[in-house]
């Protein structure tokens, strides 16, 4: 099972279900982050924090999702 650290309690609540488990199944190798978009909508993806594609900013980082054993 995948763990997931939360990095941000209050918007953790909002997080949809289905999205939580979109970022678990993509977690089976790699880490995953779960965010809020400036427009609103949640998200998974690979880019961590600070990446280059994250740099602009419009994205709120919620929980990080590790693969099972990390």
């Amino acid at each position: 099972m995948a763990r997931i650290t939360v990095l941000d309690d209050d918007l953790w609540k909002s997080v949809p279900s289905q999205v939580v488990e979109q970022a678990k199944e993509a977690a089976a190798e790699e880490p995953c982050w779960i965010a809020k978009r400036e427009d609103g909508h949640f998200v998974s993806f690979d880019a961590p924090p600070g990446g280059p594609d994250t740099a602009t900013g419009d994205l709120v980082y919620i929980a990080e999702v590790s693969p099972p054993g990390r």
